[in-house]
């Protein structure tokens, strides 16, 4: 029996198929805060009394399991001509306007 050859893809799950342990972690958590949420939002209203920046870290924290956070982008236009990349400004600028 051979290996595989590089970028060849034997078995498992497809990409972008979720593993079912996590969906299924995420969901029972998801449920249980749902429950939670009138203690949960006590809570942090107390402390918000107390600390709003504590309040403010706290709420963000639990944001993090509901609203993915954003990636970092970098893009190089270096080998972008100017001329491409003011045409596309405007065609957007345009697209924005109507």
């Amino acid at each position: 029996m051979r290996g595989s050859a590089p970028g060849e893809r034997r078995g498992g799950r497809k990409r972008g198929t979720p593993n079912k342990a996590t969906a299924e972690a995420r969901a029972l958590f998801g449920a249980m805060l749902e429950d939670l949420a009138p203690q949960v939002e006590k809570r942090i209203r107390k402390t918000a009394e107390e600390d709003p920046g504590k309040a403010a870290e706290i709420t963000l924290k639990l944001a993090e399991f509901f609203i993915p956070k954003m990636q970092r982008l970098t893009i190089d236009l270096t080998n972008i001509p100017i001329e491409k990349i003011a045409a596309e400004l405007a065609r957007r600028e345009g697209e924005a306007i109507q």
